[in-house]
């Protein structure tokens, strides 16, 4: 494998050498140079005060198409998945009670056709439900 991508650069060096007469630049690429996913979570509504649903949604700016989305919630006891989306809009509703008094605390991350995943900054929601 090692002796392939060595010749293969030798020949990719070779040929910038040869083409660099014809006046125009020449770009060889190796590798790949995607960018990750950028996701940003908006929550509504973003304080809670009776029970109900809230809604989380997923914005994803990406080179490829986007795979997936997954919500997560953090917890005490640690990360929880939520939800996984495979179709945009990238959204789902999370039911919320009195029992969720506090703060929750979700993110999402967006996975593309490359396997480049990128995660959102976590977003808290104050919970107090009478």
């Amino acid at each position: 494998m090692r002796a392939m991508r060595t010749r293969s650069l030798l020949l990719a060096a070779s040929l910038a050498t040869a083409l660099s007469g014809c006046y125009g630049g020449v770009y060889i690429g190796i590798g790949d140079d995607a960018q990750a996913p950028s996701v940003a979570l908006n929550v509504t509504p973003a304080q809670v005060t009776t029970p109900g649903t809230i809604n989380l949604s997923a914005s994803v700016t990406a080179e490829r198409p986007v795979v997936q989305v997954q919500f997560f919630e953090r917890t005490a006891a640690g990360t929880v998945l939520l939800a996984t989306d495979v179709d945009s809009p990238f959204e789902i509703d999370v039911t919320v009670s009195a029992s969720d008094n506090g703060t929750l605390q979700f993110f999402a991350t967006a996975t593309d056709t490359g396997g480049l995943s990128g995660q959102s900054a976590t977003v808290q929601v104050p919970v107090a439900i009478p």
